[in-house]
């Protein structure tokens, strides 16, 4: 929720004990500019009375786009990271995660992508297309409520780790943010934690 009055969803993952990784427009309202000042978090969320645990203790989040009122939404820096005051990890479990691999070894990787369609935890499995620095593409289906959802695959040690944030779909390929060290340690711009 938000000072503006909307509300919405979105998917995070969780890379740490009290660390998870969402896209930055699960964060704020883009059409009015304003920072979510409550969330409720949800883990293995399958209706309002069937899940696996629940967080609504307080968090500080930074993201690399602040979305100003009236700017849209671009993909442009669409990554954020959430600090929960508690260690939710312990019970959820969490991914790994792997940034700074050469294109060569993500380019046709084979990836799943998971996030919250329709309320419910859903993945799609394919390869990867094409990239750029910032982003990956991909033909794998997704939706709006998979944003910030991980890009994952089986790394070479033979654990699974995330390597991008899904943030848009559009008429040509489905688009990932690349995980980084920037990314990672996510200082940008700051979200009031307001609990």
């Amino acid at each position: 929720y938000a000072d503006c009055g909307c509300s919405w969803q979105g998917t995070g993952f969780m890379i740490g004990r009290n660390r998870m990784l969402t896209a930055a427009h699960c964060l704020v309202c883009t059409d009015h500019g304003k920072w979510a000042h409550t969330i409720d978090f949800y883990f293995g969320y399958k209706n309002p009375k069937n899940y696996y645990c629940r967080y609504n203790g307080t968090w500080r989040a930074w993201a690399g786009n602040i979305y100003k009122s009236g700017s849209g939404y671009s993909t442009a820096d669409d990554y954020g990271c959430i600090t929960l005051d508690a260690n939710v990890g312990d019970v959820t479990g969490w991914i790994g995660y792997r940034y700074g691999m050469p294109d060569k070894d993500l380019l046709l990787k084979f990836v799943t992508v998971a996030g919250y369609r329709d309320g419910m935890l859903k993945y799609d499995t394919g390869w990867i297309q094409c990239l750029d620095q910032s982003f990956v593409f991909y033909d794998i289906d997704h939706v709006s409520g998979n944003s910030g959802g991980p890009v994952f695959f089986l790394d070479t040690d033979g654990d699974y780790k995330a390597g991008a944030i899904i943030i848009a779909e559009n008429n040509i390929h489905n688009i990932a943010f690349r995980l980084s060290s920037m990314v990672i340690n996510s200082f940008d711009i700051e979200i009031k934690n307001v609990k």
